[in-house]
């Protein structure tokens, strides 16, 4: 009959709920009025819409011929819905991702259906955010091992369980340390070592992320008192810190709490940030830098509009993303565009970092395209005590 087949769908709009935060209710609401709006003029007249709380549609799709038409559809609801929003008095950009699931192949029943297009939300938001995704069975294991992960952190001890681990930056010119990442390390109790491209993600999700960024933070500020005064770090922020300006300041606070001068440290940003609220995150960075900070763009060069911010944002380094690294030896592409962003850096006057060099080989190609600042195990793995002895003349630029 005429429903032999049918979908489900769930919607989330990724960074929502900064909006909320940053612009209040109203134009909240006014967002999702608009967002449904869009919805609405894509879908057929006989699906069912509905939302779902907070920022979360569901959608009850009637026939469909196969998985292709629900993924172009899918597709379709998720560009319309990252056009930008022209709301009362502000331009707000979000990042809508989509998870499907089918009936009667994957679940006969509308809780499982959901549940099941939950599940895939979840993976597309993790994995492919913009996207739209039909449920598959690891998406199932992948959450409850992502839910026990958000039980873990919810009952650490995290200022005990929480630590840093340093990776120095290396000027290949003169062999010195230019500078030191900070990078997180968490050996819970209860899943032993679990790695930051795991747990902060969750984090994030649960809302968990600002407090982690505290008590890392506040170690990093402990420590560096006791290092040399010319050491400077860098420190990885997520994108919700970096939307909210009461993290932001709260940085600043600390800093001259500690008596430690501002231009020793760097902010290092990805572009999700920048997807979630553009203006916040803006006002954010320069605030940062006002008061002496630096900050940087980290993953350089995978986002899709990588280009807009420099030119919109004023940092201080571009890390050039360790994706354009392995292939160096291989391909000729990848040797180009780190040459075009390495040419770019030097022509702005910022910094460029290449990160994720593991061999000798990328170390000789990223000097000779004229690379100068490095990181990666081939010259020193993450470490908890931060290496601070010079390179050695073998690993300099010859």
């Amino acid at each position: 009959g005429q429903h032999d087949r049918f979908a489900v769908a769930m919607i989330d709009l990724d960074g929502f709920k900064p909006v909320n935060d940053v612009h209040g209710h109203p134009i909240g609401d006014e967002l999702l009025m608009h967002a449904g709006e869009r919805l609405r003029h894509i879908l057929s007249s006989d699906a069912l819409l509905a939302r779902l709380g907070g920022d979360e549609f569901g959608i009850v799709l009637g026939e469909y011929s196969d998985a292709t038409e629900l993924i172009a559809l899918g597709k379709q609801i998720c560009q319309e819905l990252n056009r930008p929003y022209m709301l009362s008095n502000v331009s707000v950009q979000l990042s809508a991702s989509l998870g499907f699931a089918t009936y009667p192949a994957v679940a006969r029943t509308s809780n499982g259906l959901f549940e099941r297009a939950d599940f895939a939300l979840y993976h597309a938001k993790k994995n492919m955010p913009g996207e739209a995704v039909l449920f598959a069975a690891h998406h199932e294991t992948l959450i409850r091992h992502d839910s026990q992960i958000e039980q873990a952190l919810r009952k650490a001890d995290l200022s005990q369980e929480l630590s840093l681990h340093y990776q120095p930056v290396f000027d290949v010119e003169t062999g010195a340390v230019n500078s030191i990442e900070a990078l997180a390390r968490w050996d819970s109790a209860l899943m032993g070592r679990v790695s930051p491209g795991t747990f902060f993600p969750v984090a994030e999700k649960t809302g968990q992320v600002g407090m982690l960024t505290k008590i890392l933070f506040e170690k990093l500020l402990r420590e560096m008192r006791e290092w040399p005064e010319h050491i400077s770090v860098s420190f990885n922020l997520s994108a919700r810190d970096i939307v909210l300006s009461d993290t932001t300041e709260w940085l600043i606070e600390q800093i001259k709490a500690n008596g430690i001068a501002p231009d020793r440290l760097t902010f290092e940003v990805t572009e999700t940030a920048f997807l979630r609220d553009f203006a916040a995150a803006r006002t954010s960075i320069r605030y940062l830098r006002n008061h002496g900070a630096r900050v940087a763009m980290d993953d350089f060069g995978i986002g899709y509009s990588s280009l807009r911010y420099v030119h919109e944002l004023e940092f201080d380094c571009l890390k050039v993303d360790r994706s354009f690294i392995a292939p160096l030896a291989s391909t000729e592409r990848s040797r180009r565009i780190v040459k075009t962003i390495i040419d770019m850096c030097t022509n702005l006057e910022i910094d460029c970092v290449i990160e994720g060099i593991e061999t000798q080989s990328q170390r000789d190609i990223v000097i000779e395209l004229g690379g100068r600042l490095v990181q990666g195990y081939f010259f020193a793995k993450p470490a908890k005590q931060p290496v601070l002895k010079r390179l050695p003349a073998m690993l300099k630029k010859q």
